[in-house]
């Protein structure tokens, strides 16, 4: 078999680690959490749809943690196909609403974006041992401000993917960027 068509048959992997972070969000006065997560998942469905064997992996950087929105991290669902995109689409808002009821003191109030970085080098790893020709990516969607004590967590994140040549697209929705 032909090595393009071997790859093209294999599919890709997209994470996205969605910032989830409502005291970010307030600030956002023309774009809000709720619009970013429409918006997401209308891009995750037609990523889905470019190819038949193309998966994906929803992560929430929330408060102080990261958390798994799809699939469910016990695994009884390994791939967002596009066949069960409506239970993506149930799942993300049924653990949307989980985590808001997650308190948010000053001790956890940033987001931990390092943290669902990290989550997703992992998962991408792990599914690469599984399979050696998949076609992995990261998309960030981010909308609080960089905080000086993730930067190095996050530089070895983007150096990490670099060297699994992962490409990361980043959505940076804050005023303050770097």
């Amino acid at each position: 078999m032909d090595a393009a068509l071997a790859s093209d048959a294999a599919g890709g992997l997209l994470v996205v680690v969605l910032d989830t972070n409502p005291v970010h969000w307030v600030r956002q006065r023309d774009f809000g959490l709720k619009h970013a997560i429409e918006s997401m998942l209308l891009y995750v469905n037609a990523y889905l749809l470019l190819h038949r064997n193309n998966r994906l992996v929803i992560l929430a950087a929330h408060a102080g943690k990261s958390v798994f929105l799809f699939p469910d991290p016990d695994g009884t669902n390994r791939n967002g196909t596009a066949e069960q995109f409506s239970k993506v689409k149930e799942q993300v808002w049924r653990k949307l609403q989980e985590l808001a009821q997650t308190p948010i003191t000053e001790d956890n109030a940033n987001t931990s974006m390092s943290a669902g970085l990290s989550l997703a080098l992992c998962f991408i790893n792990r599914a690469m041992n599984e399979q050696r020709d998949l076609r992995p990516r990261i998309l960030s969607i981010q909308a609080s401000p960089d905080f000086a004590a993730q930067y190095i967590s996050i530089m070895n994140c983007i150096f990490s993917a670099q060297k699994k040549r992962v490409p990361i697209d980043a959505c940076v929705l804050s005023e303050d960027s770097s």
